[in-house]
């Protein structure tokens, strides 16, 4: 008896349910951005990516590891005393290209950020006044030398995320991946100009200007196609 009665009950329940319709939140209307800009890498990253080193010898694999981590070290210091503006320019280039779409643009200053983790912000805690928030960053960004190949070529990946107090997922969250994680005709990704690519590690010591320039032609391409992606989001 008592199953009986615990059925009809689970029963009227799953009925009384179905009858609901599902309310869709509605999109809201996007005119004003607020941007929290990207900030520079903290490090700049130098990657071989041979597999035959560390299947057939380990111990020489392990030396060119550090190696590896030697250079990786060098590379940022080098970079880092140039004065790099990485981050602004991906920010102004987004915001450039945003109005372009006709949507109001504010870059947000003194974004209270930790100093170890520039990116791990709360976004319910930044004082704006625009309909959505944007949010770039840099996962990673370097040089990669790729399987089968002893040119090392840019490694650019940026990251976007637009936020709306209220709503609990995110209007947009990708990354978009220039140069050396590029796949020709894949979503999210830009294949860098043949240009960007230089024999050696003691060419891009040499030649950090141009280095400079495939990072800088990255934040350009990466804004461009994320601008495009955010207004196709939120539209």
């Amino acid at each position: 008896m008592i199953r009986s009665v615990i059925a009809l009950v689970f029963a009227v329940v799953l009925a009384s349910c179905a009858s609901k319709p599902i309310v869709a939140v509605p999109k809201p209307t996007i005119k004003s951005i607020a941007i929290v800009p990207a900030t520079n890498p903290l490090a700049y990253t130098i990657y071989n990516a041979n597999p035959a080193l560390v299947m057939f010898f380990p111990i020489a694999s392990l030396g060119y590891s550090l190696d590896g981590r030697a250079k990786a070290k060098l590379f940022t210091e080098k970079v880092i005393a140039t004065k790099v503006t990485l981050g602004l320019e991906l920010t102004n280039a987004m915001a450039a290209s945003l109005r372009e779409y006709g949507y109001s643009v504010q870059v947000l200053e003194n974004v209270k950020r930790a100093p170890n983790a520039p990116d791990d912000i709360d976004y319910d805690n930044i004082e704006h006044s625009a309909d959505a928030l944007v949010h770039l960053s840099f996962p990673e960004v370097g040089l990669l030398s790729p399987r089968l190949s002893t040119q090392y070529v840019p490694r650019l990946n940026a990251s976007g995320v637009v936020f709306v107090r209220g709503h609990r997922d995110y209007l947009y969250d990708e990354t978009i991946y220039y140069g050396a994680d590029a796949r020709e005709g894949k979503r999210g990704t830009i294949v860098a100009d043949a240009k960007f690519a230089y024999p050696d590690f003691d060419f891009v010591l040499n030649n950090l200007s141009s280095v400079l320039g495939a990072f800088s032609a990255g934040a350009r391409e990466v804004a461009k196609r994320m601008s495009e992606q955010i207004h196709e989001a939120v539209k």
